[in-house]
């Protein structure tokens, strides 16, 4: 194989991880390898002889609309022609890299994986948990349990999806080695790569889930009883704090009131983006 030819590859698999995640896993370096032939350079030369290689064709960039990912890896890009979307991504991947480098807490030591996220770098919402759960901490990804089978149907009820429209997050970024419920040291040590994905996603409303994310969010010692289901202001982002998809699994009578909430989410969002549920696919 070529070098040229490992390089082409070596951008396709990045680019499929950057699409899947929303941003670069820690396993690729921010510097393209310079890989080497595997073949005698004689033999190369004498095949492109042989048979002339077709014009080289740039990958054509797909117009953006904010239900999807625009990660397209393209060789040798200039300055000038790159995209927001790509300016995203390279700020979602330097606050990747800060989050796997991180040790400012305990959790640091005791995590399988870091799990800073998963989505669409243009997001219409992000959605907040308060911290991945073990299984996630296997896969390196939030919401995977059945508390997250269940958030992706009750963002489906109103149009949104991980994979369309939307990005998950937690507060902490590493499984509470204890419970799923992480401190206030540990969230005080993580929330500024919070903020930092926040300012960079530029999400058009924030949906948080449970109370503890709600109080750190919005700076705020109020009960989710008092929060739930109301508008809030992050710097001038729509919040609106709900039950927690574990929660709701544990108490059913928790549904109607979120179910209520998340109807009154959707009205707000039609109003910031109108029409945006009818670009939206079901997947289930």
């Amino acid at each position: 194989m070529t070098g040229k030819d490992k390089e082409l590859l070596y951008n396709l698999i990045k680019t499929a991880s950057q699409s899947f995640n929303g941003y670069t896993r820690p396993g690729f370096p921010e510097e393209t390898p310079d890989f080497k032939d595997d073949c005698e350079p004689q033999a190369v030369q004498t095949q492109i002889t042989a048979s002339p290689a077709e014009p080289k064709k740039e990958i054509p960039h797909q117009e953006t609309s904010s239900n999807s990912v625009s990660l397209t890896a393209v060789a040798n890009t200039s300055k000038e022609n790159i995209t927001e979307d790509q300016k995203k991504g390279s700020s979602m991947d330097l606050i990747c890299r800060k989050i796997f480098a991180c040790n400012r807490c305990d959790l640091s030591k005791s995590k399988n994986n870091c799990v800073p996220g998963t989505g669409v770098i243009t997001p219409l919402v992000l959605v907040i948990g308060d911290a991945p759960s073990a299984q996630d901490d296997l896969a390196g990804l939030p919401f995977t349990d059945q508390a997250g089978n269940l958030l992706d149907k009750m963002l489906a009820a109103i149009s949104l999806s991980r994979n369309q429209n939307a990005f998950l997050t937690n507060l902490v970024k590493c499984k509470p080695s204890i419970s799923k419920t992480p401190t206030l040291n540990q969230v005080g040590a993580c929330i500024s790569f919070l903020d930092a994905q926040i300012s960079v996603l530029k999400p058009k409303m924030i949906l948080t889930l449970g109370e503890n994310t709600a109080q750190a969010v919005l700076r705020t010692r109020q009960s989710l009883n008092a929060l739930h289901g109301e508008f809030f202001d992050y710097q001038n982002i729509p919040v609106m704090p709900i039950h927690h998809p574990d929660n709701i699994l544990r108490n059913q009578s928790l549904k109607a009131p979120v179910w209520d909430s998340l109807k009154l989410f959707k009205s707000r969002l039609l109003e910031l983006q109108p029409h945006y549920d009818l670009q939206f696919k079901k997947e289930m």
